[in-house]
């Protein structure tokens, strides 16, 4: 039996009212970045529209660097990236404005990892950032800029932290190179989240802390790139590695220099031989970095003083436990949520999302002020010469 006309246009009517109220729901949930969904829909531009303050905070007025150090930016990308733009972003004039440096002292180097036409390249395409990180370090080892910025082709990514907005540009804008120089290496990412301070231990046993699919790797991983070629000779391997995530860092030339060449092109065969996947290879990096560079097979530096140190973010000692608790809650009950649309349903999350979301933008609001006034700054801790430093030999 066919629906009379009328009954039939009630019910599209009503059909048509429900959905213009649900889209318009969730078009409001998307634009106060309370749809659920980590890294998905949540992160990046989310980042900076729950809490960007006002533009004369935002504003980072640095002092001019004496002397101002030359700098080269290595970028990763692939094809997919170059074609639709998302590396624009990224230019000398741009860079220079963003660090206040003179351009003269700035080169931006755009790799494109599957592209050998391309103008800078790896050698060979493995191991995500990898291959580019050290293809650039072996090609150019004996004329290095005074630092080097390693970095990914995404401005707004999840793995840059909400109190930068999401915003690599915007962490580069507050990144205080004389840190930089000073310590020799630094992560660009701050919070220890998947990374910190347990991190993996690879001797097989993790009680119960981070384990990652690159964990039952890292011992003959780290053995292979950095245990001596004697094989007589006497090494330990680290139990622990630990640093925050996600492979973009700044680097200075002294520090990388402080190892051979020969060990940069050892790492860089280890990549092209190895068996594992392309997504295991450089998860295992992302956790050996901070050995190769610093010596150090964990570097967690504090989060609080390093955010105000590196970036002028200063809270106290009670603000920065406020401000954590509220951004651990806010990721956790996001990786919670079964689906990205579950907080549609789940009203009770969509407000907590919001207090959670006013509590970070009004601690973050008070570490801009601070940082202003410089009251809090302390200097990083400087890398010490280890003893594992010393089977960095030619």
């Amino acid at each position: 039996m066919s629906i009379p006309s009328r009954a039939y246009r009630i019910v599209l009517r009503l059909l048509v009212v429900v959905g213009l109220f649900a889209g318009t729901f969730i078009l409001f949930l998307r634009y106060q970045c309370l749809l659920g969904g980590y890294p998905g829909v949540y992160g990046g531009s989310c980042y900076k529209r729950r809490n960007y303050v006002s533009n004369d905070l935002e504003t980072y007025t640095r002092e001019p660097y004496n002397p101002p150090p030359h700098v080269e930016v290595v970028m990763v990308s692939t094809p997919r990236e170059q074609a639709a733009g998302t590396t624009d972003w990224m230019s000398n004039s741009s860079f220079a404005q963003m660090t206040g440096l003179p351009k003269t002292h700035v080169d931006v180097k755009k790799y494109v990892a599957g592209d050998d036409s391309a103008e800078y390249h790896p050698r060979f395409n493995k191991g995500h950032e990898v291959s580019t990180y050290l293809s650039y370090i072996v090609e150019n080892y004996d004329h290095l800029p005074d630092i080097v910025l390693f970095i990914h082709a995404e401005d707004n990514a999840w793995h840059v932290e909400p109190l930068l907005l999401g915003s690599l540009s915007y962490a580069l804008t507050r990144l205080d190179l004389d840190q930089v120089r000073a310590r020799g290496f630094v992560n660009l990412r701050v919070g220890w989240r998947g990374g910190c301070p347990y991190g993996i231990n690879m001797t097989g046993t993790n009680n119960g802390k981070l384990v990652g699919q690159e964990a039952p790797y890292m011992y003959q991983a780290w053995v292979e790139n950095f245990a001596p070629l004697d094989k007589t000779a006497y090494f330990s391997v680290p139990e622990v590695v630990a640093a925050p995530c996600c492979s973009q860092f700044a680097v200075t030339r002294e520090t990388i220099q402080s190892k051979p060449k020969a060990q940069y092109e050892r790492s860089l065969m280890w990549l092209q031989q190895t068996r594992l996947p392309d997504y295991i290879s450089g998860r295992v990096w992302e956790r050996l970095f901070q050995f190769l560079f610093a010596g150090r097979a964990r570097d967690c530096p504090d989060e609080r003083k390093t955010y105000c140190t590196l970036y002028k973010l200063c809270l106290d000692a009670d603000q920065w436990q406020e401000y954590k608790a509220a951004e651990e809650e806010d990721a956790d009950l996001r990786l919670a949520l079964p689906s990205v649309w579950s907080v549609v349903w789940k009203l009770q999350v969509t407000r907590r999302l919001a207090h959670l979301g006013s509590t970070m933008r009004r601690l973050r609001q008070l570490a801009l002020v601070q940082g202003q006034k410089g009251e809090m700054l302390q200097p990083l801790t400087p890398l010490k010469k280890s003893g594992l430093l010393k089977m960095f030999t030619p």
